[in-house]
């Protein structure tokens, strides 16, 4: 079976921006990734704003949230360590903190 993906682009969120009340929050990216074990992480699919290579993690400009549902990994930041991620997990990233997260390549994982 054909895991569900599905990331808005750029004109979709603008669309639903011009459709609904302003609450003072910006999505730049929004999506629900299912991905499977054995498999290399980050999806080629991801959106090439976020994207990055486990071995350099990355530094956002904004706030990020991240559900995991089902699976679990592994998440490390400057101030954090190594932690453990595990089904229901929501992560925050902070704005100019260096982090890096994969799924268990024996589990993957499903994150929103």
């Amino acid at each position: 079976m054909e895991a569900f993906r599905k990331y808005f682009n750029e004109q979709q969120l603008q669309e639903l921006a011009n459709t609904g009340p302003n609450w003072g929050v910006n999505l730049k990216t929004l999506g629900h990734h299912e991905h499977p074990p054995q498999v290399a992480y980050p999806d080629p699919q991801h959106p090439s704003s976020h994207a990055f290579q486990w071995s350099e993690g990355r530094t956002l400009q904004e706030f990020q949230l991240v559900y995991i549902a089902q699976g679990g990994g592994i998440y490390e930041s400057e101030q954090t360590g190594e932690l453990r991620v595990a089904t229901g997990t929501l992560m925050l990233h902070f704005p100019g903190i260096w982090h890096r997260y994969q799924p268990n390549q024996e589990t993957g994982w499903e994150e929103f």
